[in-house]
């Protein structure tokens, strides 16, 4: 089963895994055989992926599912 993506978590922690890899909107959306504008949809908040879609993301970003539904780490701090 897959996690239940946040509409403001989502969008967000896609921003910063694609600005990572240093590809724009138009790159990954044809990697996924989308439309530039449908991956700023998601990158807005506006919609979400299909789950097939959701998948095809975290493998070419190589993040799991998880990374897509915790907010990321704040470096430098530790759990105690």
């Amino acid at each position: 089963m897959a996690p239940e993506l946040d509409k403001r978590l989502f969008p967000a922690r896609l921003r910063e895994f694609r600005a990572a890899v240093g590809w724009t909107q138009a790159e990954l959306a044809a990697k996924l055989g989308i439309s530039q504008q449908g991956l700023a949809h998601w990158e807005n908040g506006v919609r979400l992926p299909t789950l097939d879609t959701y998948w095809d993301l975290c493998m070419i970003l190589e993040k799991s599912q998880d990374d897509f539904t915790r907010p990321a780490k704040k470096k430098g701090k530790r759990n105690a």
